[in-house]
């Protein structure tokens, strides 16, 4: 008498083609939605880098948008008659322009009062710290005060504004603060 073959069942026949209980239609329906999103945000980060690089002056060259937030809530934009945001971007500096600054001091600043986006802010003149100014004293506080940031960066930069070796200015609802020693440009703003 010959062995009849023994037929082992196939795991999947369990599920009916499906995963963990999900169809495949399912489950592809749930990895295009993710790689949407993550497209969605890519795209908007980009943009958003852009956008916030296009208010620096043009002297101030950087190496990338460390962070940037704002007070924004979607459902916001159902609302007729809302309250203006605020927020801030902060940018590293190159190391050219940080040498630069080190180099020049406050006259680097002294063409720079104009933003790379021609229709964007036009600047002050700029000063040293302390920040003497106090419209521009509270605009860096509620700008930086809309956005989660770590203690440590935020300390970090207050105690810059409050000694010589950073530098200064605003125009609109913004200001921009240069703090060489952290290699960082804040764009703060309260509109």
């Amino acid at each position: 008498m010959t062995k009849a073959a023994v037929e082992t069942p196939d795991p999947w026949d369990d599920y009916g083609g499906r995963v963990d209980g999900l169809s495949s239609r399912a489950c592809l329906s749930v990895a295009s939605a993710a790689a949407l999103f993550a497209a969605i945000y890519a795209a908007w980060s980009l943009y958003e880098t852009a956008f916030y690089r296009r208010a620096l002056p043009e002297a101030l060259r950087t190496t990338g948008l460390v962070y940037a937030g704002r007070d924004f809530n979607p459902l916001l934009l159902f609302v007729p008659l809302r309250p203006e945001g605020c927020g801030a971007a902060l940018h590293n500096l190159d190391r050219g322009t940080t040498a630069a600054i080190a180099n020049a001091g406050l006259s680097f600043f002294a063409d720079q009062l104009r933003s790379r986006a021609p229709s964007a802010n036009e600047w002050r003149p700029w000063k040293e710290t302390p920040i003497d100014d106090e419209r521009a004293d509270g605009l860096l506080g509620r700008g930086l005060g809309c956005i989660g940031m770590t203690r440590s960066l935020r300390t970090s930069i207050f105690r810059a504004v409050g000694r010589p070796g950073a530098y200064f200015t605003r125009g609109g609802g913004s200001m921009l603060l240069v703090v060489p020693d952290l290699d960082l440009v804040v764009m703060a703003y309260d509109n």
